[in-house]
């Protein structure tokens, strides 16, 4: 008679793993935030450029990119401190819960910096060309 496969780890033999159930939360949402938070900035400010224009004021559009800004970088910030308790090593062929949650994490921290740029970019526009001449 074969003895079974002892588990990896305690984690996996209680099913506690801490980046299951409630742990994924914040493993999902750094990844998906600063997405969200940039394409729900790109079609905000393209609604509101007209408004602007009849308006002759560009504060909607600074606030909608300063909203949107700090909601990326939010998610960007938490896909980061996930990265670290992680172990902040580089994702590999490796299976499981961690390697898991090592890669969401880095792929979160790599994404956010990407939509934070294309935010910062989208913004610097509204200093050079006025909202009249957008539309």
């Amino acid at each position: 008679m074969t003895a079974p496969h002892a588990p990896k780890d305690e984690h996996s033999a209680l099913g506690t793993h801490p980046y299951k159930g409630r742990g994924a939360l914040a493993l999902w949402l750094g990844m998906l935030v600063p997405g969200i938070a940039w394409i729900t900035g790109f079609t905000a400010d393209f609604a509101l450029v007209e408004r602007a224009c009849v308006s002759r004021t560009m504060l909607p559009l600074h606030l909608v990119m300063l909203l949107t800004v700090a909601l990326a970088a939010a998610g960007t910030l938490l896909a980061a401190r996930e990265w670290r308790r992680t172990g902040r090593a580089w994702p590999n062929a490796e299976g499981g819960a961690t390697p898991r949650a090592r890669f969401m994490a880095a792929t979160g921290t790599l994404l956010g910096g990407f939509f934070l740029l294309l935010l910062v970019a989208q913004w610097s526009s509204h200093l050079v060309i006025p909202p009249c001449l957008a539309s």
